[in-house]
């Protein structure tokens, strides 16, 4: 952020790739391989990207959807957006963050169990607060 200069161009804090992050692309717990075309929206021209690439081996499944579907698409499609007037930023791509959570063992991750259970500890405390101030408000 020092090194941007913010007089001709903005930040969008976008949260791009935070539910993987905190979570997985895995829907189960096998370590299964990555192929080209894991995770697209349509594998209709997977063909033509076959014939442009040289595929990259993956150590599994996971780590090739973070690099191909969550770097190289969503948040290379947030760059290409804003390229000419803005950088996009989310506080999910610090390093030190994504290797921590990746670090976690899968089956707290799988099926977003950690970022739901936050987010549920979360609300209801926000709404035990929520009640606990209109009661003192309607009291005065």
């Amino acid at each position: 952020m020092k090194f941007m200069n913010t007089d001709k161009m903005g930040i969008v804090h976008t949260g791009v790739i935070g539910d993987v992050i905190i979570a997985t692309f895995n829907r189960d717990l096998r370590n299964r391989k990555y192929e080209i075309g894991d995770g697209a929206y349509s594998k209709r021209l997977i063909k033509n990207l076959k014939e442009l690439m040289h595929e990259k081996e993956y150590d599994n499944y996971e780590i090739g959807m973070m690099y191909n579907r969550a770097l190289n698409g969503a948040v290379l499609g947030y760059s290409m957006t804003f390229q000419y007037y803005t950088e996009a930023m989310s506080p999910f791509m610090n390093i030190e963050f994504m290797e921590y959570c990746q670090s976690l063992p899968l089956k707290y991750r799988i099926s977003h169990n950690i970022y739901y259970k936050w987010v549920k500890k979360n609300i209801i405390k926000k709404r035990e607060n929520m009640h606990i101030t209109r009661n003192k408000n309607s009291r005065s």
